[in-house]
């Protein structure tokens, strides 16, 4: 048992919390325990954890709705059943909502180490799957930021040729002729076209940040003055939960306005009227929970930046593409915004998340690393 993790025992029985306390705070681990389904939800909300230690039979919630709540609202997180009443059907239904390990009581210590030798196990594999994934997105979206380049350049060119003539030929016809008319259409057009290739270069164009100590709650405030009548005009309500005490920050604060302004707005077009959108900022350590579990960057110390909606979510089949340049399901969008967005992050040092759930809302999640020079420093 090298590997010390947060674990949390939830069994109505105080016999069995009170020894798997004692067994795991023995080889070191962070341990919790919880009398029922309900109590053990309330911890996952204000701390997270890497495992729970489930029973299957509880008053009220019992160990199964428990563990598709943990599955659906906190999927990182690695559930073991345990029960006095085994049987294949039990177990085969507990793995198929996602259980990473079953456990029939009474159980001997050697069967308990071995079942946290095989959720490390599982954690490694998951923490080498992201990585590699990471790697690979990123040499994906380097070679399509390559090629981009070359092709917004190519059409710079004609584009303004098109327009400036469509423009000047415009001029020889009266407002009200039809050709007058069309060749307005042929400009639109075009300039829809210039727009997309400005999307490129942006995407394509790899500035360096040019960084200043940066306070994410005073960029936050920036980012909803310029966001608010947007919403208003779509009775869109936005919401902020800033946490006080944070630490400084490193960053290019326009790069980072443009981050959050464009996931704010993409916020506000995916909320249907008389929703809401809320921003909350908050301290992540890694101290009390892995990076690799959700997917972001392996930083110690970050500030953390969530961007949620009432929408109607995103489908589960597209949620791993969010971030692909050109992937968008708007009509009119060119889908870069989200790939800029992700660029622009990943250039700080940080990482971003999503996670959403059909019919029920979408979170983007942003972690920033601290600066380490100014680590006394708080906002």
């Amino acid at each position: 048992m090298d590997e010390k993790m947060r674990i949390m025992v939830v069994d109505d029985e105080l016999i069995i919390r009170e020894s798997l306390f004692r067994y795991f705070r023995k080889y070191g681990h962070e341990i919790e325990t919880a009398s029922s389904g309900v109590e053990a939800l309330d911890k996952l909300k204000r701390n997270p954890f890497h495992v729970l230690f489930v029973d299957i039979k509880m008053p009220g919630m019992d160990g199964m709705e428990l563990l598709e709540k943990v599955k659906d609202e906190y999927p990182e997180t690695m559930v073991v059943i345990i029960t006095a009443y085994g049987s294949i059907e039990s177990a085969a239904k507990a793995m198929r909502i996602g259980a990473s390990d079953y456990l029939l009581k009474p159980f001997k210590p050697d069967q308990l180490s071995l079942t946290i030798e095989r959720i490390s196990h599982q954690r490694r594999l998951i923490s080498e799957y992201n990585i590699q994934k990471a790697m690979m997105q990123q040499e994906k979206l380097a070679s399509i930021g390559r090629l981009s380049a070359g092709v917004a350049h190519e059409l710079n060119n004609p584009l303004t040729t098109i327009l400036t003539s469509a423009m000047l030929i415009q001029e020889e016809f009266c407002p009200d002729q039809s050709v007058c008319m069309e060749l307005q259409i042929v400009i639109g057009e075009a300039l829809r076209c210039r727009k997309i290739v400005r999307s490129l270069l942006d995407f394509a164009r790899q500035t360096e940040p040019a960084k200043e100590m940066c306070n994410i709650n005073d960029i936050i405030g920036e980012c909803l003055v310029l966001t608010q009548k947007q919403a208003a005009f779509s009775d869109v309500n936005i919401a902020r939960n800033l946490s006080e005490g944070m630490p400084l920050i490193s960053a290019d604060k326009g790069q980072i306005k443009q981050t959050l302004i464009n996931l704010i707005l993409n916020a506000v077009e995916a909320t249907d009227s008389g929703g809401k959108v809320t921003i909350s900022t908050t301290t992540f350590s890694k101290r009390f929970f892995s990076w690799y579990e959700d997917k972001l960057s392996p930083l110690d110390d970050a500030v953390e930046i969530r961007v949620s909606d009432t929408g109607k979510g995103i489908d589960p089949d597209e949620l791993d593409k969010v971030f692909d340049p050109f992937f968008t399901t708007k009509e009119s969008g060119t889908g870069l915004g989200l790939a800029i967005t992700h660029g622009i992050i990943v250039q700080h040092g940080g990482g971003i998340d999503v996670k959403s759930k059909k019919g029920h809302g979408t979170t983007f999640i942003i972690r920033l690393p601290v600066d380490r020079g100014n680590e006394d420093d708080r906002q």
